[in-house]
């Protein structure tokens, strides 16, 4: 844990103790590091006025409107046709009709003056009447329905519809009241720097003696003193030298 140096001791260690000390708290520069002053050790004044420092926060805008709904994506491709069904078998021929009957014989010729030559030969009769056509044949039994194509994959989807617009802003919060301004509002056993790389040193910003300020600078060093603010405080403020 660090701690300040003890008068008497640390011999050839002073500096680096206080240091170590000092570095707790404070950046390489003096100035004090970020959140090394809890809010706890301030006086109930400073926090209250902390505490109001924010407004309060501005009504969230109002939500814009849906953006479109994209277009519908193109159908998919159809499916290949199902194979054909295999034809039927024909049906049964039908029976041929019956032969028309035999006409009639003509009548025979007269005989020829010699006897021994035949007559000539009858005309032929007309022909018989054509015989009924016969039943019709069944038709076979339709072939079985392939089976069905595979589906076509599907469309691509759509794009996006555009982003509706952006809620308007919700209005400002009041602006809080006005954090600590002044040396005389830090809490006791705050440390505050003054610097100088030439010339002559400024007076001590304050008289408190509950404040520590740490003094930076090449030599001469600032008068000592014990009471005011005419250089360091004996026992309260510390020296950091620094080259010319």
């Amino acid at each position: 844990m660090t701690r300040l140096p003890t008068p008497g001791s640390d011999e050839g260690q002073w500096g680096q103790v206080l240091n170590d000390y000092l570095s707790a708290s404070h950046k390489p520069d003096g100035t004090l590091k970020d959140n090394s002053i809890p809010e706890s050790a301030l006086t109930t004044t400073v926090q209250t006025k902390l505490n109001a420092v924010a407004g309060p926060q501005g009504s969230t805008g109002a939500t814009g409107p849906q953006g479109a709904q994209g277009a519908t994506g193109a159908s998919g491709t159809p499916g290949t046709p199902g194979t054909p069904g295999t034809p039927g078998t024909n049906g049964i021929n039908g029976t041929n009709g019956q032969d028309g009957s035999t006409g009639a014989t003509g009548p025979q010729g007269p005989a020829g003056a010699d006897s021994t030559i035949p007559g000539a030969t009858g005309a032929t009769g007309p022909q018989g009447p054509q015989g009924e056509p016969g039943p019709a044949s069944t038709v076979g039994p339709t072939g079985s329905t392939g089976p069905q194509g595979n589906p076509g994959s599907t469309g691509a989807t759509g794009p996006t519809g555009a982003t509706g617009a952006t809620g308007a802003q919700g209005a400002t919060g009041a602006t809080g009241a006005a954090g600590m301004t002044t040396i005389e509002d830090l809490p006791a056993g705050a440390t505050i720097t003054v610097a100088k790389s030439s010339g002559t040193w400024p007076a001590r910003p304050t008289s408190r003696t509950d404040i520590i300020v740490q003094w930076k600078g090449p030599d001469p060093s600032p008068a000592i003193v014990s009471s005011g603010t005419g250089g360091m405080r004996d026992n309260v403020d510390i020296r950091f030298v620094t080259p010319s």
